[in-house]
């Protein structure tokens, strides 16, 4: 067996290595925790769910992951806190998340309550405004008629004979800068004597980006509910909401879940369907519904690929009197 005996000079000089080491260490470790940080491509998967995408990841030297703002709302995941698009957020720092890197199939395994998930939101009023296009004119020109004639005698003392003949015309002419109407009447009697009374004559134009109609000629006034509409001869410019059928003028429902798998969602309105979209696992959200006026009943059936359904009855009413009045 050996033995090492260590001189008064050597403990001395040890003595000082091992004060060195204490004090190098703690710095080798805050280094380490603070070195540059590294990028990782992970195919992510959220509850179990594959997403079937690969984000953006960043590891610091402690072990910690995060990702940028914009990575995890693209993933449907709200942070506890605002933060930039480009602010690099700690998965730690969001309450009920839980995370397993699996650095052997660059995976990341991602556990979040639906408190903390984006859902998945359907706007069928902006559907709809995406798929309806703006009313074009084009150019030409129409002419309605209504003839009808009578005649007849009277056997008495001498032959009698009466009769007449009257005639209707309704002409216009249309074109992308408006159309121009003319309206008449022609009448004939049994003394072949004739007379022509010309009745409506007006030029209209409808500007559907402002909602607003004009007109010149002969109009006929727009009443209200204690008043009645009179004919004038001028001309008025008037809001005619017409103009715009997708305008929604009363209050719309959002109907919503959660899907446990992928599924397909289904709205039935008073048993039409009216929607119909595939989603991924998770919370989700479909608003503006469009209902009938009164009273009905809305239905979201729920299926997932194994045909299993899961139907939900919401009774509504609908009515434009329900929207708030504006302070504007």
């Amino acid at each position: 067996m050996q033995q090492f005996h260590l001189h008064r000079g050597h403990k001395v000089l040890a003595a000082v290595v091992i004060i060195l080491l204490a004090q190098i260490s703690p710095s080798i470790r805050n280094s380490f925790a603070d070195q540059e940080p590294m990028s990782l491509q992970l195919e992510v998967f959220l509850n179990g769910t594959p997403t079937n995408t690969v984000s953006g990841f960043v590891m610091f030297g402690n072990g910690q992951i995060g990702a940028e703002q914009s990575e995890l709302e693209q993933l449907g995941i709200r942070t506890a806190s605002k933060h930039l698009a480009t602010d690099v957020v700690l998965l730690d720092e969001i309450p009920t998340l839980k995370y397993e890197y699996v650095e052997r199939l660059q995976r990341i395994l991602i556990t979040v309550s639906d408190s903390y998930r984006i859902p998945q939101t359907f706007d069928l009023y902006q559907n709809s405004l995406a798929k309806a296009s703006p009313a074009q004119a084009g150019w030409g020109t129409a002419l309605n008629y209504d003839l009808l004639s009578t005649t007849g005698n009277v056997q008495r003392q001498q032959p009698t004979w009466f009769g007449g003949t009257s005639l209707t015309l309704d002409g216009r002419a249309f074109s992308p800068y408006g159309t121009v109407e003319q309206s008449a009447l022609v009448l004939s009697d049994q003394y072949l004597s004739t007379q022509a009374i010309r009745l409506d004559s007006y030029y209209r134009y409808s500007d559907q980006s402002r909602l607003i109609s004009y007109g010149a000629g002969d109009v006929i006034t727009s009443g209200l509910a204690w008043t009645r509409p009179i004919r004038i001869g001028g001309a008025q410019a008037q809001s005619n909401f017409a103009l715009r059928p997708d305008l929604v003028t009363m209050p719309l429902p959002t109907l919503g879940g959660t899907a446990a798998v992928p599924s397909t969602v289904d709205v039935y309105v008073n048993n039409i369907k009216t929607f119909s979209q595939d989603i991924g696992a998770g919370p989700f959200t479909v608003s503006n519904v469009p209902l009938v006026t009164g009273a009905g009943n809305a239905e979201l059936v729920l299926r997932d690929s194994a045909g299993q359904e899961t139907r939900a009855n919401l009774p509504f009413y609908a009515a434009a009197s329900l929207l708030a009045v504006s302070l504007r």
